[in-house]
């Protein structure tokens, strides 16, 4: 009786699924823009090339030089931003842990100038 059953519900699948054709998953190309795109703030042109390097309080970035406005910028997504992205996120981590915004501050600091002697010496 059960193996009728199943032949049963077999046939009828069979007929459903006649004249279809076999599902296939097929990858479409499409163009993706990255978040980490570089473009001017000014003008918003990709007509752009490397104009060397600016040191920051705490790390050296990337400037970039328009070919349509003639302006120099860095790509970077909040202006005003004296820190690397890595101290931003440390000090925000903690604080969200449950660390005062004192003692997040004071972890951070004693991280980071961990890291500083570090690669001092390794120069």
């Amino acid at each position: 009786m059960f193996s009728k059953m199943i032949k049963n519900l077999s046939t009828k699948l069979k007929d459903k699924t006649e004249g279809r054709l076999p599902m296939s998953v097929e990858k479409k190309e499409e163009p993706v823009k990255n978040v980490l795109d570089v473009f001017c703030p000014y003008c918003a042109s990709e007509n752009y090339v490397r104009r060397g390097t600016r040191q920051k309080k705490n790390e050296r970035v990337q400037l970039y030089l328009c070919h349509d406005c003639q302006r120099t910028f860095t790509p970077g997504a909040v202006k005003g931003k004296h820190y690397p992205k890595a101290i931003i996120l440390d000090a925000m981590s903690l604080y969200y842990l449950g660390y005062s915004l004192e003692r997040s501050c004071e972890m951070v600091n004693k991280m980071n100038l961990d890291k500083s002697q570090n690669s001092k010496v390794k120069k």
